[in-house]
């Protein structure tokens, strides 16, 4: 990065002045950029952790050569840029997206830059309980084993949208029918072990609120909108995956649940429907940000480090961070997961309500 293009310098005003904003407001998601900003400062001294071991795992990945790779949202973005990182060590790869016409586009490219050609696309549309169940049903009559299962797509949106289903979208895609996916992926993941499961979360989630959260964004009063909407479901996200990797524990099941914050990416989400201050930073992302490529380094140091990270674990940048204190407290893990699985069964009878 060139600090001397005029460009540069207003890019770094912009998110210097929001993180100014929000040490002095106490804005925990703003306050929450200075701590990517010293990560990124020390792996610019140090080397980024998936730089170090990326020779490694590509030539000797600890699944071998034969391993399964599931990510969803992989047709662009950081979900494309992981998909074609695991392609590189050999591994088959589920491209698990909404549109197959731009999944079977995004599967060539991988396959010419990859020299892999053990590249499918499967239909995944996270919006719609019924188009989860189809892909689950899909890919286990496959037969195929599970060895890296990356929820990497997501959704932000200024005000609350109900889906058919009766769920807010956002809350749906970013976090419901993650639920629902694993719970029905979970006996080919338990056969596959062992695995890891790779939740792509966000610093958003600081904004989050277990009311929110509860509530599963479609019982607030007065209505929710805009950021605290998004960040409640990356704070459920988190929390679910701190409660579904102690039960792998206590289960012995050899499963390795993670969560994340990637950090500032330069991607196609911030030229959505977002709301504030995400767009702000959007402003500044041509000029600041990570590129999609280094976005998803921490999504494959969590796949690929030869030794998983610790169980439950919410990363960012590749490193342990303290996630919102909710996301620790099995109260409320408890409490949200209860009234997602109450509500997935209302809306989904023919499922069990397992969560593990």
């Amino acid at each position: 990065m060139d600090l001397s293009q005029p460009f540069v310098l207003v890019g770094l005003l912009l998110v210097g002045g929001a993180i100014v904003l929000g040490v002095m407001s106490k804005n925990a998601f703003l306050v929450a950029q200075i701590t990517e900003v010293a990560h990124r400062l020390k792996h610019a001294v140090t080397g980024d952790n998936y730089d170090r071991i990326r020779s490694q795992v590509l030539a000797n990945p600890w699944y071998g050569k034969e391993g399964v790779c599931i990510v969803t949202g992989s047709n662009c973005g950081m979900g494309f840029e992981a998909a074609l990182e695991l392609a590189r060590t050999g591994a088959r790869i589920i491209l698990a997206v909404r549109s197959e016409a731009e999944g079977n586009a995004a599967a060539e490219k991988i396959k010419q830059l990859s020299s892999n050609s053990k590249i499918d696309v499967m239909k995944l549309d996270l919006s719609s309980i019924e188009s989860v169940r189809s892909f689950a049903d899909a890919f286990i009559k496959r037969k195929l084993p599970i060895h890296v299962l990356v929820h990497n797509a997501g959704l932000a949106g200024k005000k609350v949208t109900i889906n058919t289903d009766g769920f807010e979208n956002s809350m749906a895609i970013n976090y419901v029918n993650v639920v629902l996916l694993t719970s029905l992926l979970l006996p080919v993941l338990r056969q596959s072990a062992p695995c890891r499961v790779v939740m792509v979360s966000s610093s958003a989630h600081l904004q989050g609120t277990k009311s929110i959260g509860k509530c599963l964004a479609v019982r607030t009063k007065p209505p929710i909108a805009g950021f605290p909407l998004y960040g409640s479901t990356k704070l459920n996200l988190s929390a679910f995956c701190k409660h579904i990797a102690r039960q792998a524990e206590q289960a012995g099941a050899n499963i390795h649940f993670c969560s994340l914050d990637p950090g500032f990416v330069a991607t196609r989400f911030y030229s959505g429907n977002v709301p504030f201050p995400i767009n702000l930073f959007g402003l500044a992302a041509n000029f600041v940000a990570k590129t999609p490529s280094n976005g998803a380094h921490t999504h494959l140091f969590a796949a690929l480090n030869p030794t998983p990270p610790k169980n439950g674990v919410y990363l960012a940048d590749t490193m342990e961070a303290t996630p919102h204190p909710a996301v620790g407290d099995q109260n409320f893990q408890q409490e949200v997961v209860d009234e997602t699985v109450a509500r997935l069964r209302a809306a989904a009878p023919w499922w069990d309500g397992k969560i593990f």
